[in-house]
């Protein structure tokens, strides 16, 4: 699907997250189709500055992940959309 500006829109279908991990200072989201979204931490200072047993405690929602102890989300959505991530297609 895209939107008005031809770009690729959510498709909560598809996009929405099913596992994420750390590795080597990235954020790694599986998407329900497959793909794998690789975040830097570094884009997120509330993230990059947690300990790892808070960075692990994170709450999978239908279009975000949720860290309950930092009172912290990333949206999908939005994620999608930054610069700087990249997508490995199925």
């Amino acid at each position: 699907m895209k939107d008005s500006e031809g770009a690729r829109s959510f498709d909560p279908d598809t996009d929405h997250p099913v596992a994420a991990s750390f590795h080597d200072g990235v954020l790694r989201i599986t998407l329900g189709d497959g793909r794998r979204v690789n975040a830097p931490v570094h884009h997120y200072a509330w993230l990059l500055d947690a300990t790892p047993a808070q960075q692990d405690a994170f709450q999978i929602g239908y279009a975000s992940l949720y860290w309950p102890d930092l009172d912290q989300s990333i949206d999908i959505e939005t994620l999608l959309r930054e610069q700087g991530v990249v997508t490995d297609e199925y």
